[in-house]
């Protein structure tokens, strides 16, 4: 093909990051969505990693893509390559790719993981929109109130405990959390810090992760919206897996292995066992009506008994990743006046307690 007619990789989209394994989905995004293009229009695999690798900026996929693009010119495949380097190319990539180079449709599968890559990072992406306005606020309300407990409160408040008259009660409470601070605040500071240590730690271990992902699906409105993003990546995935002929034990097994709740991965596991046994999909699935509702289920049964799994599937994921996308933005409008409404009541307990000593003060002059 001449260089002239040769389409052109695309710039790679400057956007957030949100990381998969050691690169960012962006960097995995650009990869695999010029290295589709490339095959589609008549590149050998060889030469496509040749021309992509050194446009890739960061250095530990470029050095990964470079010993891929020697493994492939040696005559390996590109699965067999990819399957090198996990913590860059998760396995559901990896066995996307070995199904669609056994197929002969490498294209039309590359196609397909640059559609899962592209909603995996929208949804992510909304998710973290959501999110950043009512941190900020928070992190904004917590520094904001530290500082004024530890340095200025004690200096207008010893204004007020040497005078011959009754404190009232809110500036009393104000006096005791200035005097714990101040007396203590060195204490308080290594227990916080000793408590996200502790938080930090727990989520590394199998047996805290486990208590805290059943603490979160316990809790209300956390576990709506988490049920709600699992069930969007498990129909997104299972789509895309059904739209590349894995088959469907084989991509149960990789379901469990992505799925990062043990909650799920326990159902998926038992019903990965459930079909090998000869049990339909949706009747693997019915084992927890809240991880998996019944509406879900029987719209999986519809899609196998009308032979439709794969545009089912596709349009569950679709729906879900709706209501994800409709919760947070309701939530959000629901967090942004609260924490305004929390704040402003702060604000005043705060007024109340200085000014009321004050006022007091005044009536007895």
């Amino acid at each position: 093909m001449p260089a002239e007619t040769q389409e052109q990789p695309k710039e790679k989209p400057k956007k957030h990051s949100f990381h998969i394994g050691g690169v960012s989905s962006v960097d995995l995004l650009f990869f695999v969505q010029n290295l589709e293009i490339m095959v589609r229009t008549g590149f050998a695999i060889a030469d496509a990693l040749g021309v992509i690798a050194p446009q890739v900026k960061r250095k530990m996929m470029r050095e990964a893509l470079v010993e891929i693009h020697g493994n492939v010119e040696k005559g390996k495949t590109l699965a067999t390559s990819l399957e090198q380097f996990p913590r860059i190319f998760p396995d559901l990539l990896v066995q996307m790719v070995a199904a669609g180079e056994a197929s002969g449709q490498l294209d039309i599968t590359l196609k397909q993981i640059t559609l899962q890559l592209k909603k995996t990072y929208t949804l992510k992406k909304k998710i973290t929109n959501a999110l950043i306005y009512p941190a900020v606020i928070l992190i904004a309300m917590v520094l904001v109130g530290t500082g004024l407990v530890i340095f200025v409160l004690p200096k207008v408040l010893s204004l007020f405990e040497n005078g011959e008259f009754d404190v009232p009660l809110p500036t009393r409470i104000l006096l005791a959390i200035a005097h714990f601070f101040e007396n203590n605040g060195l204490l308080a500071a290594i227990v916080f810090v000793a408590l996200i240590i502790f938080f930090i730690i727990s989520l590394r271990i199998s047996s805290g992760k486990k208590f805290w992902q059943a603490v979160l699906l316990r809790t209300p409105v956390v576990s709506k919206i988490l049920i709600e993003i699992q069930l969007a990546r498990f129909f997104r995935t299972i789509s895309s897996l059904l739209a590349t002929d894995i088959p469907i034990v084989e991509s149960f097994k990789i379901l469990h292995n992505i799925q990062p709740f043990y909650q799920y991965k326990k159902i998926i596991f038992s019903a990965s066992s459930q079909l090998q046994q000869g049990k339909t999909i949706h009747e693997s699935l019915n084992q927890n009506a809240k991880l998996f509702p019944p509406q879900t289920v029987q719209m999986m049964r519809v899609g196998e008994e009308s032979g439709t799994l794969d545009e089912i599937t596709k349009e569950v994921a679709d729906f879900y990743e709706g209501e994800v996308d409709n919760t947070m933005s309701n939530l959000t409008v629901i967090i942004e006046p609260a924490l305004m409404v929390f704040l402003g009541l702060g604000v005043a307990f705060i007024a109340v307690s200085i000014i009321m000593p004050i006022y007091s003060l005044a009536n007895q002059v």
